[in-house]
């Protein structure tokens, strides 16, 4: 995850722009961190707020997650 020095209090440092954590947990609770402040919509809206912040460099990255999501039943909609 990119190093928010405003938003991140659980990062140890920076590496080449990205955060680093002690455990998976911090990073995982600075990631939520980042969400509260920058993510706005219902959770029905959480594959488009992926794709608008470029989340991942796959373009087929929202698709395939929409394929598991209906493999497993999740809803995404």
């Amino acid at each position: 995850m990119k190093y928010f020095t405003s938003l991140d209090n659980y990062a140890l440092g920076e590496v080449r722009g990205h955060a680093y954590y002690g455990t998976y947990v911090e990073s995982i609770m600075a990631y939520k961190a980042w969400q509260d402040k920058y993510y706005k919509f219902d959770k029905k809206n959480y594959l488009v707020f992926l794709e608008r912040i470029g989340y991942a460099k796959d373009v087929n990255y929202i698709p395939k997650l929409k394929f598991i999501m209906k493999k497993y039943h999740l809803d995404y909609n």
